[in-house]
């Protein structure tokens, strides 16, 4: 009797066969080897006033006369901050640099790792997608990430700041979450977001824990400069703080004069809801710029805010905490999670594109869903793909290498990159909550109840049957 011949295996989808990955690796390799010897060794950027406020702190380096308490705070980060510096600023300045930008790369992966593990859920997706979405969403964002790795990156440590967050938040580790909080919201003060958004589903433990270690990072200079002069720098970034808020002009921000470069929500709501004179800082003589609508400062603020208001409520209530009230701590909320992260960039005072790397959370599961449609048969949704394409062209052709200094300043005046974060977060909310295998999974579970209740047998009495998600 002849032998039946074994079943010949579908050729495997083309980003998960071994040559796409060996691509990426050399792709990656490459830019972390050339990037690193420029971060390194060639850029100065914030990482070196970090590495100077750290060891005047410590006294490892003069401060400069007359001394004043200020001179051992960077503005306008809270004073905390000037502790976490110092934590590496023993080391020699290139070995500094090099340390953060290992430390940058180390969180980038440890991030995705973690986002992978919080979107999979007990519903795993194909072999070969997580890392096919993890390279997407990267190479999605290059510009953002180089740009913060120029930077040694600060921003990519963030994440994973924000990453531990939700993930212990999660797992139920409240405690070890809001000390991630705590260290969040020193580093850089627009974590503070989350703190209501956990306290309204219940993380109680999570918030006490941030707000003792903002205190314990807030009061740790006084070990080297006092406790009066800790006083003062801490009354002076409250007072900052508070200021911000209340300025009256969406294009102001009270640490810096207003600039192109700052792609945060509220300046770019001013862009829309304010005319320029040819004298302030935000005009530009040039054919291509044109300027909307002539709001009053007063009245463009009150707009400003109330778009912001409006998508806050939409983000945290509407979609968190109406999920999370419904479904109780199982619930599903990674896609919510993607989007507060982003909005922690672009709802800060102060963002430049290095900051908006938080969107690489909603950037993954975005990807994520797209190929495992993919390896499943299906095309990606229509609104991903045409999300994605805007994305690329907001990030890759207005940027500075391909249009010029001169037209990407005109490009960045019209907040090119907070619009193609604000898509990102758009699709990951907008993104099914299941992917294509559990959707399939989802209505062959709905068609086993039909047939029971057919057959008039109770629903969810046979052991092994559970409630579809």
């Amino acid at each position: 009797m002849p032998e039946t011949p074994a079943p010949v295996p579908p050729p495997a989808v083309w980003f998960t066969t071994p040559r796409f990955r060996r691509a990426v690796f050399a792709a990656l390799a490459a830019v972390v080897l050339i990037e690193g010897y420029q971060a390194v060794f060639v850029r100065t950027n914030d990482v070196a006033n970090h590495f100077h406020n750290g060891r005047r702190l410590v006294g490892l380096e003069d401060v400069p006369s007359p001394p004043h308490p200020y001179h051992y705070w960077y503005v306008p980060y809270p004073a905390g901050r000037s502790t976490l510096n110092a934590t590496l600023a023993w080391l020699p300045y290139y070995s500094f640099r090099a340390a953060c930008y290992l430390l940058g790369l180390a969180a980038l992966a440890a991030s995705l790792v973690v986002w992978e593990r919080m979107a999979r859920g007990g519903r795993p997706v194909s072999t070969g997608v997580p890392f096919a979405a993890a390279s997407g969403a990267v190479f999605l964002l290059l510009p953002w990430v180089v740009r913060d790795l120029d930077d040694c990156g600060l921003q990519l440590m963030l994440l994973f700041m924000l990453t531990a967050v939700f993930d212990l938040c999660r797992r139920g580790r409240e405690k070890s979450a809001g000390v991630w909080l705590g260290v969040a919201i020193v580093f850089k003060a627009s974590p503070l977001l989350l703190v209501p958004v956990l306290g309204l589903t219940g993380r109680w433990r999570a918030c006490a824990t941030a707000g003792v270690t903002v205190a314990a990072l807030s009061v740790s200079p006084a070990a080297f400069i006092g406790w009066e002069a800790t006083g003062e720098v801490n009354a002076a970034f409250v007072a900052l703080t508070r200021a911000n808020g209340n300025l009256g002009n969406p294009t102001e921000n009270g640490f810096e004069p207003p600039r192109h470069q700052n792609q945060g929500l509220m300046i770019s709501l001013g862009r829309l809801f304010q005319t320029y004179p040819p004298d302030h800082p935000l005009y530009l003589s040039h054919p291509l710029f044109v300027q909307f609508l002539d709001l009053p400062p007063a009245t463009a603020d009150r707009a400003a805010k109330a778009v912001v208001a409006s998508l806050l409520l939409y983000v945290v209530g509407w979609r968190y905490l109406r999920r999370r009230w419904a479904d109780g701590p199982a619930a599903d909320t990674v896609r919510e999670a993607a989007a507060l992260t982003a909005l922690c960039a672009i709802l800060s005072p102060m963002t430049w594109i290095q900051h908006l790397t938080l969107c690489i959370p909603a950037a993954y599961l975005v990807c994520r869903d797209g190929y495992e449609r993919l390896i499943n048969g299906h095309w990606p949704l229509r609104r991903n793909a045409v999300g994605i394409a805007a994305v690329v062209v907001l990030v890759y052709v207005f940027a500075r290498e391909v249009t010029g200094r001169e037209l990407s300043i005109v490009f960045l005046s019209y907040k090119v990159n907070t619009l193609a974060a604000l898509v990102l977060i758009g699709l990951v909310l907008a993104l099914p909550a299941v992917g294509v295998r559990a959707a399939t999974d989802h209505v062959e579970v709905r068609s086993r109840l039909a047939e029971r209740v057919r057959r008039g047998l109770p629903r969810f009495a046979r052991p092994g049957l559970t409630r579809p998600s």
